[in-house]
């Protein structure tokens, strides 16, 4: 295996000023090749942190801490609104410029409860630093015109455009986007847990909006938000990459030029401690045909503690491993196998994006009348984890895996940067420590030293932050056929009101203001303005292009490739197995078989030993269904790949896994055979609204090609129907 170099030599040091910039602190970090630089900008006060490495693919995100006092949405809506346009760059929708006319590899905007962060990432060095400075601008100097507050947030029109007889309806990105979250059980869940254990603090709204108080948010309070928290002095600019912090702070003073010092105050106050627990009962919409029966989430949540306290959180997560972390967990069997839902509530684990470390954890596929018995179920089996323990084993495959997933560089969906900018932004806009969580080895070994010096560590913080903590939660989400209707007709019958109290002369006025809309959205921008964007040269790519290494070989007749790369000490092993003639009626099977393959039992091994072995050798193992066509077009090729990686120390215990579930696996336990099957059925149906586009357009492509019918077979309706039947 190649090695690469370490750690990029620190060019600045502690103390030092550079472009207006003072150093505040420099760090290595060996186990992730990185060269930590903490920065302030001393005229602004803009806190900025530069993780230098050898990686070419760089990532600009700037961060502001953006707490909403209500609920109309207004960092959303504001999130969307800057992104349109700038006084340098005055064009209807940058963004969507930048996405079609850059090298960007990665390029969006995040909204937090509390937070909203702004990356892109590029791995060409003039096509980074141009994003970067769009960007910039864009968040510090936008023009938020009227029409892209309509156009973002919401507006007036009438549901017939040319008929003011019509009825009056309100429109808008943000509020439509909205309305679609506020039909999902998973989005509705997650809002209920988080304003009801935080009911005295900022969580207590919802950042991205409630549809009912959406339309009260007028353009002159979104204007305010921005000059309140989008400064220099309020912002946390992450950078990570191959170019020097020299040149980032050549760029950043001259974004940060004409900026002063604000006061700014974007703290979060703490929720105070309960002296007793809660409960919260609410309702989700279904279609008036579906039963309600079996379609019920419990969940219990806990307020634990402060996110800048990171040991304990870090316990905290080994804790939620152990737990629930795996098919072996206890408080995981004990939910499934206790037959009161189908399968784990989908946000089950610890919430970290909050000030507040937030653990929930409850069963989906359940009926109201057994909440109590969920409650007193978990409950009784912390009881027991806190009397008797975890099998050691168990907590040293949750120690590997942190360790594993600390130490793993890898661009998957997304740039290795991104990954990184979450860990530093998890504990940095609370004031706490940006590299608190990125020296894994060191936080590993501390843990372990006390764990050998204090064997019940585990059983203690169970004992302390869940049975002994009476900031507990337990929420019960119910279907009703009928809740949709009752919306939209309250809905409507306001804006019946609403028009009824206007004049004729006011309902003219929305029409004009809707057709101008209209206008301004359908009028493409002026070339001048698209001129201002600025464009990659010829001349500014990198010549040289990056080959993969790559070894074509065989494996006692099997036909390998081998790719000798750097990827700090984890091996990836990939296998393909031909399934083009599958026959037709089984295909439908495939994606069930792999879920079952690498979730049950193998070797003479139940699944929860197998999960075990798993967690301790592997850095996790995967199965997935592609199919494309060949490079010459006349024909098609169909996969099921199993992937599996692992640290080097591991890898013949892993592929000695990987082989016990290929050639041993066992499928004969019925019971976990339905567990998975309701699992699989649950998170696919779950995301029909979120993703109802996906749906939509593998269906629509599934007749043009054999890859794009299989696509659709296996992870689109015709799936869900497989399943559901």
């Amino acid at each position: 295996m190649r090695e690469f170099m370490g750690s990029p030599v620190p060019t600045l040091s502690r103390g030092e000023k550079l472009c207006g910039f003072r150093i505040l602190r420099v760090e290595q970090i060996p186990d992730i090749r990185v060269t930590a630089y903490e920065i302030e900008h001393e005229i602004t006060g803009a806190k900025v942190l530069h993780l230098h490495c050898h990686d070419r693919e760089n990532l600009y995100a700037i961060g502001f801490g953006t707490p909403p006092a209500d609920s109309t949405g207004v960092p959303h809506i504001l999130e969307h609104a800057v992104l349109a346009g700038s006084e340098r760059y005055p064009l209807k929708d940058v963004f969507n410029e930048l996405l079609k006319g850059t090298l960007q590899t990665f390029i969006n905007a995040f909204t937090y409860p509390d937070k909203t962060i702004y990356p892109v990432a590029s791995q060409e060095r003039s096509d980074f630093f141009n994003l970067a400075r769009v960007y910039t601008d864009l968040v510090l100097r936008p023009r938020l015109l009227q029409k892209t507050f309509y156009q973002e947030g919401h507006h007036l029109e009438f549901s017939r455009h040319e008929d003011i007889t019509s009825e009056l309806v309100i429109s808008g990105i943000v509020y439509n986007e909205m309305k679609g979250a506020y039909s999902s059980p998973d989005t509705l869940m997650s809002r209920e847990i988080q304003q009801n254990l935080f009911p005295d603090t900022t969580y207590a709204f919802d950042s991205g909006g409630d549809p009912d108080i959406i339309p009260s948010l007028t353009h002159e309070q979104l204007k305010t938000f921005h000059r309140t928290y989008y400064s220099p002095t309020n912002a946390r600019i992450f950078l990570y990459g191959d170019i020097s912090t020299g040149d980032h702070l050549v760029f950043l003073e001259e974004m940060l030029n004409g900026f002063e010092r604000v006061p700014v105050n974007s703290s979060i106050k703490s929720q105070t401690r309960w002296p007793q627990p809660a409960s919260v009962h609410s309702f989700y919409p279904i279609g008036r045909e579906e039963d309600t029966r079996g379609k019920t989430v419990v969940n219990c949540a806990w307020m634990i503690v402060e996110n800048t306290d990171y040991e304990t959180v870090l316990l905290l997560e080994i804790v939620s491993g152990a737990l629930v972390g795996s098919a072996a967990g206890p408080l995981r069997k004990a939910l499934i196998d206790s037959g009161l839902g189908e399968d784990l509530s989908p946000i089950t684990g610890l919430e970290r994006d909050l000030k507040q470390v937030v653990f929930a954890v409850g069963l989906r596929g359940s009926d109201p009348g057994k909440a109590g018995r969920i409650e007193s179920l978990i409950l009784n089996t912390l009881q027991k984890v806190a009397k008797t323990g975890f099998d050691r084993e168990l907590i040293e495959g949750v120690l590997h895996q942190v360790e594993f997933h600390g130490r793993e560089i890898v661009r998957d969906s997304l740039p290795y940067g991104i990954i990184l900018m979450g860990r530093a932004y998890h504990t940095w806009l609370y004031d706490g420590d940006p590299l608190t969580g990125m020296n894994f080895p060191r936080i590993i070994k501390e843990i372990r030293d006390k764990w050998e010096a204090r064997p019940e560590l585990f059983q203690d913080i169970v004992r302390t932050w869940f049975l002994d903590n009476p900031h507990r939660l337990l929420s019960v989400l119910e279907p009703s056929k009928t809740l949709q209707e009752e919306v939209e007709e309250k809905s409507k019958k306001r804006m019946t009101r609403l028009k009824a109290s206007l004049s004729y002369e006011e309902l003219e006025n929305i029409h004009r203001e809707a057709a101008s809309l209209m206008d301004f959205q359908t009028e493409p921008d002026p070339p001048e303005a698209l001129a201002t964007l600025p464009k990659l040269k010829i001349g500014d790519l990198r010549r040289k292009v990056e080959i993969i290494p790559t070894e074509k070989t065989s494996i006692n007749g099997v036909p390998a490739m081998v790719h000798d790369i750097f990827a700090n000490g984890v091996a990836y092993l990939d296998m393909a197995f031909n399934i083009s003639d599958i026959p037709e009626d089984l295909q439908i099977y495939l994606p069930l078989l792999g879920k079952l393959m690498i979730n049950m039992g193998a070797a003479g091994l139940t699944y929860e030993e197998m999960a075990k072995r798993i967690a301790l050798k592997t850095g996790g193992i995967g199965c997935h269904l592609t199919a494309g066509m060949v490079t010459d077009g006349k024909g098609n090729w169909q996969k099921m790949i199993f992937r599996m990686k692992a640290l080097h120390r591991n890898i013949v215990d892993a592929v000695r896994i990987v082989s016990d579930i290929l050639v041993s696996g066992d499928l004969s336990d019925e019971t976990r055979l339905r567990n998975l099957l309701a699992e699989r059925k649950n998170r696919l149906h779950a995301s029909v609204i979120p993703s109802g586009h996906v749906f939509a357009r593998l269906t629509a492509g599934a007749a043009f090609s054999v890859p794009a019918y299989r696509d659709e077979q296996w992870h689109g309706r015709t799936q869900l129907r497989f399943l559901n039947g």
